[in-house]
């Protein structure tokens, strides 16, 4: 009962405001990949290099 309540009031909320489904559908896609981003430009360097950097992939 309380997630219809919910479901109904939401909707007329964003439809009051003029909100869209597609773009909770756009901002709920893209916020995953930017925490994934930020989370790996936050990530320490490497300590096992010198400067902290990755060596390259080496060829088999």
């Amino acid at each position: 009962m309380v997630i219809a309540v919910s479901a109904l009031t939401g909707l007329r909320i964003i439809k009051f405001f003029g909100i869209s489904i597609a773009s909770f559908q756009i901002v709920g896609g893209g916020m995953p990949l930017l925490i994934s981003s930020l989370q790996i430009a936050q990530r320490p360097a490497r300590r096992d290099q010198p400067g902290g950097t990755c060596s390259p992939a080496r060829p088999p």
